[in-house]
Parts: C-alpha cells; sequence; structure tokens
C-alpha cells in the first residue's frame, strides 16, 4: 500500500467520524426538548393524579363527619324519646327490635309475651331455658 492510499482510507474514516459527530451534535437539541416534554407531561400526569386522590380523600373525610353528624343528631332524638317513656314501654320496645334482628314476627312474638304475662307464665325471652330440656342418651 502506497501512502495515497492510507491518506485516502484516512480521509474516509475521518469524514465519517466527523459526519456521526454531525448527527450526534445536530440530534442533540431535539433529544433535549423531547426529554424535556416527557418530564413535563410526567409531571402533569402526576400533578393530576394527586390532585384526584386528595379530592377522594376529601369525600371520605365529608361521608364521616356527615354520617357522625347524622348519628348524633338520631341518638339524640332516641335518647329523648326513650327517656320519656314508662319502662313497660321500654321493654315492649325491646322485646320487638330483638323480634326484628332473629327474623321473628314482631307483633307474633310480643302477643306470645302478653298472653304468658297476663296467665302468669313468665315471658319467652332469648335466654330463658325451655321448659322441658331434652333427655340426655348418656344417663
Amino acid at each position: 500500500m502506497n501512502t495515497k492510499e492510507n491518506s485516502n482510507y484516512s480521509n474516509n474514516i475521518t469524514d465519517s467520524v466527523i459526519a456521526v459527530n454531525q448527527i450526534v451534535l445536530g440530534s442533540a437539541a431535539s433529544t433535549a426538548m423531547a426529554t424535556m416534554y416527557i418530564s413535563m407531561a410526567h409531571a402533569a400526569g402526576v400533578g393530576a393524579q394527586n390532585a384526584v386522590s386528595t379530592q377522594n380523600h376529601l369525600n371520605i373525610i365529608g361521608s364521616a363527619a356527615l354520617a357522625a353528624g347524622t348519628g348524633n343528631i338520631l341518638w339524640e332524638g332516641i335518647n329523648r324519646q326513650i327517656s320519656n317513656m314508662p319502662l313497660s314501654d321500654r321493654i315492649k320496645n325491646y322485646e320487638q327490635m330483638q323480634a326484628i334482628i332473629t327474623g321473628k314476627d314482631a307483633a307474633q312474638d310480643l302477643a306470645e309475651n302478653e298472653t304468658n304475662t297476663a296467665s302468669g307464665n313468665e315471658p319467652k325471652t332469648e335466654g330463658s331455658k325451655p321448659e322441658n330440656p331434652p333427655e340426655n342418651a348418656d344417663t
């Protein structure tokens, strides 16, 4: 190989390196702007998510405050209503609530208790023992 050919190769290599450098330097500004736009879009998205999350938390707090206020108002009304009731009415009210909770017919249960009370028998309650307990097969 002679020097002229070496110089041609050197010039070709130098030209290709210069071309690559020009491409890199030419695209640097657009790459930097693209990176900045992506970062700004991400920040805007995170900000929107934070706003939605904050609004959701405020709605939860508002619902809890509303429930607490409503509960206090209802409790106050129930306390006044019960404090003005005679004891027998309170017991009937309690028995009706127990019948509703256990799924029994409140009117039927109340009528049975009134019949038992009038005949001298004790009214049936949740905790009372059955009249005839079953016999144990082991004894």
